[in-house]
């Protein structure tokens, strides 16, 4: 998907294989292991001082993970590497280096607006995808100035925006709507009049009344 406008245009995002991959494996698993999941999300994978990285590896400095929590973390990183999202992981001294497979984009695992949005978007695609056009990533671009969209949803001639992150004072047509994804309102959020609030969650949530009276 492409739309390009006078002021500004949106990009889907087009998913790999890997990408695939790493999406129906990660659902998956925060299917049967929500707490396992949550944790994973929460303090690893949005913590900079456990993990960073740089291109297609990752840095992750176990001595900063709680003795009890290694499993979970290793049996999360286990399931990538069975699949090829991870090619390999090697160890040294307090570090894993986790080397990535070249396919992937990086931004859906280093990204927690990203990894928050999974269980979301299994949950449009399996009830709504005969409905609705839906896109797991997007670039929103004014200019030189672009932002990552978590989810683009296309019903009939209008579409959906939903934006995870902080700053939602851009401006679109009246055929966009603008949607601020959630687990916890973010302090620094920039918003109008015009943005609809959604709560989001790790696990299996009931959304089917929410959503009906959003895309009514």
């Amino acid at each position: 998907m492409f739309i390009v406008d006078k002021s500004f245009s949106l990009q889907s995002i087009e998913l790999s294989k890997i990408d695939q991959v790493f999406l129906e494996k990660s659902y998956t698993y925060l299917q049967q292991f929500p707490f396992k999941w949550n944790y994973f999300v929460s303090q690893i994978i949005s913590n900079p001082k456990i993990l960073y990285f740089r291109d297609t590896t990752v840095i992750l400095n176990i001595n900063l993970i709680e003795f009890k929590k290694l499993e979970t973390v290793f049996e999360i990183l286990k399931v990538y590497l069975k699949n090829n999202v991870i090619r390999k992981i090697i160890y040294k001294k307090e570090f894993l280096i986790i080397h990535f497979h070249n396919q992937f984009h990086m931004h859906l695992f280093v990204n927690k607006n990203f990894i928050m949005c999974i269980n979301f978007y299994y949950h449009l695609k399996n009830k709504y995808k005969e409905q609705l056009q839906i896109f797991f990533g997007g670039i929103l671009a004014f200019g030189s100035n672009k932002k990552m969209i978590q989810i683009i949803v296309k019903k009939e001639n209008r579409y959906y925006i939903f934006d995870a992150g902080y700053d939602l004072t851009y401006k679109l047509p009246e055929n966009f709507v603008k949607v601020y994804l959630y687990e916890n309102i973010d302090s620094k959020l920039l918003t109008d009049e015009e943005v609809i609030k959604f709560k989001i969650a790790h696990s299996a949530t009931n959304y089917s009344e929410r959503l009906e009276k959003l895309l009514s």
